[in-house]
């Protein structure tokens, strides 16, 4: 049983009825195993999921906690399967792989910007989509990318990228990236794993 809904009605699984031989994965985030394991209880085999939108293609593996051979066996087929045996580090991934909207964010205020001088929307929208799929397609074909080697390489001496690099960087905004991701990082980790 593939359990996928927001954390704010997981309690509704302790409404259903479960058997001893179901397997639970949940895909919810900040719901702690162990709350997990008591919501559905008498099921025993209970683990949780973090799948993303690249599992429709098949182009991402799941990291699954802990990794229960039934649970990795379904993932296996979906793109592959990350296990991970830490609850911690399962923690740190669902908070990595939850910055899908501040990404957004970020296309959308180029895309303002784009449209603030002139172009259309629909053509911001499309120059802005395109620039991020070119760049990070490749990415999910390297074994182990070095985003510090990326940006020393897309940030030339005396471009635009270096510039806008440096003075984000001089605002603020990356340090304040990495301290918002451990805040919501100790939000999910606080609940457990």
């Amino acid at each position: 049983m593939v359990v996928c809904l927001r954390n704010a009605d997981a309690d509704l699984l302790g409404e259903l009825t479960w058997r001893e031989d179901h397997v639970v994965v949940s895909a919810v985030a900040g719901l702690p195993l162990a709350r997990l394991r008591e919501l559905v209880a008498p099921a025993s085999a209970v683990a949780r999921a973090c799948p993303m939108p690249a599992v429709a293609t098949r182009s991402s593996r799941t990291p699954v906690h802990p990794p229960l051979a039934p649970v990795t066996a379904l993932f296996d087929r979906l793109g592959g399967t990350m296990p991970i045996e830490d609850g911690d580090q399962f923690e740190s991934i669902f908070t990595a792989m939850g910055t899908v909207a501040p990404f957004f964010e970020y296309l959308r205020i180029l895309s303002d910007f784009l449209v603030g001088h002139g172009l259309a929307p629909a053509d911001a929208r499309q120059i802005v989509a395109a620039t991020f799929t070119g760049l990070l397609d490749p990415l999910t074909r390297e074994e182990s990318p070095d985003f510090a080697e990326l940006v020393r390489e897309y940030a030339p001496s005396g471009g635009g990228n270096e510039q806008l690099t440096d003075l984000m960087r001089a605002a603020g905004v990356f340090d304040g990236m990495a301290q918002a991701v451990e805040e919501v990082h100790r939000r999910l980790s606080g609940a457990g794993s």
